[in-house]
């Protein structure tokens, strides 16, 4: 995805103070041109937007009537601090607003047309939004799925099939494009076959997709929903912005579900800014001996509901339909599913938990996980075998051994044979499926 270049370069024909723009600019070019003044956050941004239009901000800018915020006492910044009016005068609103609009970004304003209705109420809203896709999606239902970028196999797997179950239910599933569950939680999403599109929440701008891994996957989600962002076109992730980004997610939706978190993180700002908010938070309960659900575990010992599966999370927005849905049927091949649809019916199995819900393959006790046919192609019998019988979460090593029946001492050699393959990974007497994204 082409970045837009930078608008710091000197131009001729600027707009100077006093002086509107030759084609008619629309406000939108001028919301675009404030929120890239250096220095500038959502809070300056929304005190200058409140009671005037960007032109008539703008205008203020290159008059130096608006200026660039000395740093607090006892700041560490230092150094020369160019004037907004200095940059502003260099600034070519023109080319800068043409290569937005040919980069297919959208720009909305607080106090605009087209800014969205649940974060023009917000207590945080931001001053100006840009984005790349199709804001429609937010006239759906909208679905938080949050957690660590350090997930386990297991917490992906969990992320992977919320996302798919509740898109396929006609939910927005909405999450920040981060490694781990966020990526898993829009991968999920993509894949239903009632697919309705995922809202991802940056904090890059709209054009510098971030973390690189995920390029890919911001492509699709915009192609299928929108990416959206505070940051001006160009911009790349900086450090004050995720936790920022966090408040976006959670004013967007109606409930937010946490897959697995540490104790602090990004995950628990989210939490903290849906209760400010009155959001409902959900928690997927984790094994208690992993410290990827220490923080999602806490939460439930505190109050929050549990997310067994999307029916709790339907539950929450007041959709009270019976979980699981009918059997859909099944696809004659994985292989041929994909091809067909890009999506994977998944069978479930026979196994209940407590409440009497059939476990999805992936979770169900005694069985393992199922390997990837690309992965399973490069491992002799007994690797599948012992592969097989792990589970995503932690498995014992006596529970290993009883599913395969394998003495201990063989099962060790092919346990750590799998471990330097990087298909699992061991922690005394327990051992876990590396699932990678």
């Amino acid at each position: 995805m082409r970045s837009i270049g930078s608008p710091e370069r000197p131009i001729h024909g600027c707009h100077g103070p006093g002086m509107t723009g030759p084609d008619n600019l629309p406000p939108e070019a001028y919301a675009a041109a404030l929120a890239d003044l250096p220095g500038i956050g959502p809070a300056r941004l929304v005190a200058l937007l409140r009671d005037a239009s960007p032109e008539m901000v703008w205008q203020q800018v290159l008059s130096g009537d608006v200026r660039r915020p000395e740093p607090s006492p006892g700041s560490r910044r230092t150094g020369y601090r160019v004037a907004w009016a200095e940059v502003a005068t260099r600034r070519n609103i023109d080319r800068r607003w043409d290569e937005i609009r040919k980069a297919k970004i959208r720009v909305a304003y607080l106090n605009g047309p087209e800014f969205p209705a649940a974060l023009a109420g917000d207590a945080e809203p931001p001053g100006v939004l840009f984005w790349i896709g199709d804001l429609a999606v937010l006239d759906r239902p909208c679905v938080a799925i949050v957690g660590t970028r350090q997930c386990t196999g297991y917490g992906r797997a969990v992320a992977t099939e919320l996302g798919h179950d509740l898109a396929d239910c006609g939910v927005c599933v909405v999450s920040g494009l981060a490694l781990g569950i966020d990526g898993a939680a829009h991968q999920g999403a993509l894949t239903a076959v009632a697919a309705t599109g995922p809202l991802g929440v940056a904090a890059s701008a709209v054009d510098r997709p971030y973390p690189r891994r995920h390029a890919e996957l911001w492509v699709r989600v915009a192609a299928s929903g929108a990416v959206i962002s505070e940051a001006a076109p160009g911009q790349p992730a900086q450090s004050w912005r995720f936790p920022a980004r966090n408040r976006l997610i959670a004013a967007l939706a109606r409930v937010v579900v946490v897959v697995e978190s540490h104790v602090a993180g990004g995950s628990m700002l989210t939490v903290a800014a849906a209760a400010d908010r009155g959001v409902e938070v959900l928690a997927v309960p984790g094994p208690v001996n992993s410290p990827a659900s220490i923080g999602t575990n806490q939460l439930l010992h505190e109050g929050v509901g549990p997310a067994r599966h999307a029916g709790d999370v339907l539950a929450a927005l007041g959709d009270l339909r019976s979980w699981p849905p009918p059997a859909r049927p099944a696809a004659t091949s994985t292989s041929t599913a994909s091809r067909s649809s890009g999506s994977k019916i998944r069978q479930r199995s026979s196994t209940v938990n407590g409440s009497g819900t059939p476990l999805p393959e992936s979770m169900a006790p005694g069985q393992g996980a199922p390997v990837p046919p690309a992965r399973g192609r490069n491992l002799g019998t007994p690797e599948l075998r012992v592969l097989r019988s792990i589970d995503r979460t932690p498995t014992p090593t006596s529970l290993i051994a009883d599913r395969t029946g394998l003495p201990i001492g063989p099962l060790s050699v092919v346990l750590l044979h799998l471990e330097g393959l990087g298909v699992v990974r061991g922690e005394g007497a327990w051992w876990e499926r590396c699932d990678r994204e």
